[in-house]
């Protein structure tokens, strides 16, 4: 539920807010693969493209190594991947 409020008030531009209900969803989910990735475009937006590229490349590695199978985590390591080639260019 928090996560979803976070990418309404992202969408709406809200860049603080989503980042508030982003943090809440993470503090009640630390594992959750779709808040880590929001929190990636979040930072993104805040122009932090060296804390979302590091918190991207993190999170890769984190869910490449789960030693607890999780198919949800597991399945989002594409999209983090995609997120690095996209801000990369970003640090120039």
């Amino acid at each position: 539920m928090l996560n979803n409020v976070s990418s309404c008030c992202l969408s709406q531009k809200q860049i603080d807010q989503a980042d508030k209900f982003n943090d809440m969803a993470l503090m009640e989910d630390p594992g959750y693969a779709k808040a880590h990735y929001r929190k990636c475009t979040i930072l993104e937006a805040k122009g932090q493209f060296s804390a979302a590229l590091n918190l991207a490349e993190q999170t890769i590695d984190e869910y490449s190594h789960e030693f607890e199978f999780d198919e949800m985590n597991k399945s989002m390591i594409p999209k983090f991947e995609e997120f690095v080639k996209k801000i990369t260019p970003k640090l120039g």
